[in-house]
């Protein structure tokens, strides 16, 4: 009856940060500013998921970016038409509608700085939802379990008492129950992000994850994988680094004091 209640508050709180937070609720946080170009009072979830983006965007050199929204329209309406992929004037174009800086963040409101510009929290906010569930199983008083959403997890305690939770990672070109690398985890998130999820091409060279410079997927990476302390972190850099060439990634993640598993479009696990 315990385990009931805490899953229980679990959902019902993951329910209510996703209704303020994800761009396909019409009433969310998000599709209110992507709609009239600013939020008065923001939710405290949002200023603080907002200004946590901003910070990866900071030490990511803006390879992380919550305005990509414009581009990843692009492609989506562009594969609904023709299937096709957009031209590189239209991807110029889109880009320029694409910069954080350009997002005025204040305690009593958001807004965008340009005209034609949105967000999409898809790259942090199951993370941070996943997170803030976490805490109430914690409060609940659950120490060992397992939380996953999506491919996103934390393991938090251990299984068994002399072994710690193994977590598999999909093989981007396998079927989906087949393994490129296995993990022992414990008290920490695990998130990964891959070429195969939203693919725009049939190669993979084009995918739902977009450097926001260029407009373009990248051509090293199939699939990377974070390992942090926390899975909002962990969400963000495993899509930021499917965009970074994967020596600055691993650069990265090192400074950082983290762990990471990338997968080539070739098959090598760096």
């Amino acid at each position: 009856s315990a385990a009931k209640a805490a899953i229980e508050a679990c959902f019902s709180r993951m329910d209510e940060l996703e209704t303020l937070l994800s761009r396909f609720q019409p009433e969310s946080q998000v599709s209110l500013l992507n709609h009239s170009g600013v939020l008065k009072e923001p939710h405290p979830a949002m200023l603080e998921l907002v200004r946590r983006s901003a910070s990866i965007s900071l030490i990511s050199g803006g390879l992380f970016d919550i305005t990509i929204l414009p581009l990843l329209n692009l492609y989506q309406q562009r594969r609904a038409q023709d299937g096709s992929l957009p031209v590189q004037d239209e991807l110029e174009t889109a880009c320029r509608k694409v910069d954080y800086r350009r997002l005025a963040v204040l305690e009593s409101e958001l807004r965008f700085c340009e005209p034609g510009m949105a967000v999409t929290l898809d790259g942090i906010a199951k993370g941070y939802i996943v997170d803030q569930a976490v805490n109430l199983l914690r409060q609940h008083g659950f120490t060992d379990f397992l939380l996953e959403a999506g491919g996103d997890l934390i393991a938090s305690g251990r299984p068994d008492i002399d072994r710690s939770w193994k977590i598999g990672i999909q093989s981007p070109r396998g079927s989906e129950d087949e393994l490129a690398a296995e993990l022992d985890i414990s008290d920490q998130a695990v998130a990964t992000s891959g070429d195969y999820m939203q693919p725009f091409a049939a190669d993979y060279s084009r995918h739902h994850i977009l450097n926001p410079r260029t407009g373009s997927s990248s051509t090293a990476l199939s699939s990377a994988t974070v390992i942090a302390p926390n899975l909002a972190l962990a969400d963000a850099l495993a899509t930021t680094l499917m965009v970074m060439a994967p020596d600055k990634g691993m650069e990265l993640v090192k400074r950082l004091g983290l762990r990471a598993v990338l997968i080539t479009k070739d098959g090598e696990i760096l």
